[in-house]
């Protein structure tokens, strides 16, 4: 009987202990990264759980055509290596060695990319464009998190423990009036990174170095490690950047921004300024290019992983759940991620809210229930709400407190419950995916095909493509703001 020998032992045990002390680790930083996010006046209500992980890789592994070919290939080439008596004694050892073998050189050959560019061809877009394509070249996607549900849920967790473990990044607070006279909302510098209190400080006076303004997605406030990154970039150009943060649970609702972007300007009148928008927030960010047109003191945008229609692609999600498989273990974790997301978001909402005459009671009677969908929610918050955002805007504050006054009678003076969605159609009218015409800015659409929750084809690339002020750029990869590309570069070309 064949024994293995101490050695060998001694090695598997330390192996094993190893990983067990590297997952320990590892699980102990999220948490104590979601023990610090706890705390904090800011907190990112859409971060990603650990636990999330283990459906996700499953429907990959049993789905992915990759996975298996490259475990299939592998097993034949040791087979056939074995038989040929190419001296590979360990089953084991070479089939692992041509599986990362063949997974590097697929990765290289078919997942490193082109990103594709298509816009109008005035010169000035030309220009920008060879510009872009100079500096940056190929799109090189993480070799082990190039599966689009990595990219999503994976990166976002890498992002955390990355700002968790080595960076420090802290901003100043600018407190500003809404735009409905009674609540407040800030407009938070991002210092240095590392730097100390009272120390490299970044002032938002009287300078006239570039402002970044960044508008983070669903859920999120100016703790998203994506915005620190960005912010990490500008500063390394000497560019300051500040994080717009918005609290209510109203996608379309873009008026505290205009207020955000006008004060930048009143305070720093010589000052390039640029807007940038991730997943939920390039829906305020283009409603507000609509709108402002060429009065907008931005100089250039930026879309990414742009959602234009989020109680749309919400339904879209919910609708996969009946497919089966792993497309239906997928949408049932991206449906769930929303749902819990916009009720946290409706928390944050109503701690914020100051007006006497947001209808409280009916909103809690709705959140009490044990389970409400994302989109019922959000709809009966809008539907509360006594301004809220609609196309066209109402003209005058009097129109808008008569439209929530018919909305109080309507839901008083019947017995019959309000259909879902029904008396709101004013604002979802305001949908900015049917304007894009309207934008007037040069703007910069990033978006990747393999988005799994907002759909690629659920923006209209062909309205993107006949206004001249819009830039599209596309990857195969890249999941839904799994990257951050062509950012602060396309900046840096509009700057100069």
């Amino acid at each position: 009987m064949l024994q293995a020998s101490p050695a060998s032992s001694n090695r598997k045990v330390g192996a094993a202990a190893a990983a067990v002390v590297t997952l320990s680790l590892f699980t102990t930083m999220v948490f104590s990264l979601r023990n610090i996010n706890a705390k904090s006046s800011k907190p990112f209500l859409s971060s990603w759980q650990i636990g999330d992980i283990p459906s996700f890789v499953w429907g990959w592994a049993v789905a992915s055509r990759r996975l298996q070919s490259t475990a299939l290939s592998s097993l034949v080439l040791t087979f056939l290596a074995r038989k040929a008596g190419w001296g590979i004694s360990s089953w084991r050892t070479s089939a692992w060695t041509f599986f990362v073998s063949l997974w590097y050189l697929e990765w290289r050959l078919r997942v490193v990319e082109v990103p594709e560019v298509t816009c109008r061809g005035t010169y000035f877009n030309r220009r920008v464009c060879s510009m872009i394509q100079q500096n940056l070249g190929k799109y090189y996607p993480c070799m082990w998190l190039s599966n689009t549900h990595f990219n999503t849920i994976g990166s976002a967790l890498l992002r955390d423990v990355e700002f968790l473990l080595y960076s420090r990044m802290h901003y100043v607070s600018q407190v500003l009036l809404c735009y409905d006279k009674v609540n407040t909302f800030t407009l938070d510098w991002f210092q240095p990174e590392n730097s100390q209190e009272h120390t490299r400080t970044h002032e938002y006076e009287n300078m006239d170095t570039p402002v970044v303004v960044a508008v983070h997605g669903l859920g999120g406030s100016s703790e998203e490690a994506y915005l620190k990154r960005i912010a990490r970039l500008c500063h390394q150009h000497g560019w300051r950047c500040a994080s717009f943060d918005y609290w209510r649970l109203d996608f379309a609702e873009f008026r505290d921004l205009d207020i955000a972007i006008q004060t930048i300007r009143h305070n720093n009148p010589s000052a390039p300024i640029a807007v940038v928008g991730i997943s939920a927030g390039t829906h305020i960010v283009a409603r507000y290019l609509q709108v402002a047109g060429k009065a907008s003191p931005c100089c250039a945008a930026i879309l990414q992983s742009s959602v234009f229609d989020m109680i749309g692609e919400y339904q879209i999600i919910k609708s996969k759940i009946h497919h089966g498989g792993s497309t239906a273990v997928a949408a049932r974790g991206y449906k769930a991620f929303v749902d819990t997301t916009i009720r946290k978001m409706a928390e944050r909402h109503l701690k914020n809210e100051k007006r006497t005459n947001f209808d409280r009671e009916r909103v809690r009677a709705m959140m009490n229930r044990p389970h409400v969908d994302g989109d019922v929610l959000y709809d009966e918050f809008i539907w509360c709400s006594p301004q809220r955002s609609e196309w066209p805007l109402p003209p005058t504050k009097i129109a808008e407190i008569e439209a929530f006054q018919q909305r109080m009678a309507s839901r008083k003076g019947t017995k019959i419950p309000r259909q879902v969605f029904h008396g709101n159609e004013a604002h979802y009218n305001g949908l900015a995916g049917n304007k894009l015409g309207q934008i007037e800015v040069t703007t910069l659409m990033m978006h990747a095909v393999d988005d799994p929750i907002v759909g690629y084809h659920s923006i209209d690339w062909e309205a993107c493509l006949a206004n001249k002020n819009i830039i599209a750029v596309a990857t195969k990869r890249g999941g839904h703001v799994g990257y951050v590309i062509y950012v602060v570069e396309f900046f840096f070309i509009i700057f100069l």
